[in-house]
């Protein structure tokens, strides 16, 4: 079964490259722009993990992962924000967030961390050999 992601991002252009890394990656997505429609998707549909930038409007990203941990504790918590939020993002963690990005955002970085969080989260073994890409293909061919 392909697993449903939720992407919140008021940023349009960004949602969509975030939208399309996932999917390049086999997930389902669903994107919103604000907290008040994540909040809707999430009661609404079946979500396995959650890409949420911390500067959402309606309610903020801070105040939607209280509320998501207090309903859905299970589900695994990536936050956004820009380089220079560094307190807002350690405030993230502490209340729930699995792991943080900074804008902007490498699809490396992105995907990399997307496996850690996602998979890991749900059981699945991280990494097979067979799925080596760049700079983890180039370690397992000098092994």
């Amino acid at each position: 079964m392909t697993q449903r992601m939720l992407i919140v991002e008021p940023d349009h252009a960004a949602s969509t490259l975030f939208d399309q890394w996932l999917q390049d990656m086999g997930y389902h997505v669903t994107a919103v722009g604000d907290g008040g429609q994540a909040m809707h998707a999430l009661r609404s549909q079946s979500i396995d993990g959650l890409i949420l930038d911390l500067q959402v409007p309606v309610m903020d990203g801070l105040t939607m992962l209280t509320q998501l941990r207090q309903r859905y504790a299970d589900i695994p918590v990536i936050v956004l924000a820009s380089v220079d939020m560094t307190d807002l993002l350690l405030e993230a963690l502490e209340s729930g967030a699995h792991d943080y990005l900074t804008k902007p955002v490498s699809q490396h970085l992105f995907k990399q961390k997307c496996r850690r969080v996602f998979l890991q989260q749900h059981g699945t073994q991280i990494f097979h050999p067979t799925q080596a890409t760049g700079w983890e293909k180039s370690r397992t061919e000098l092994n």
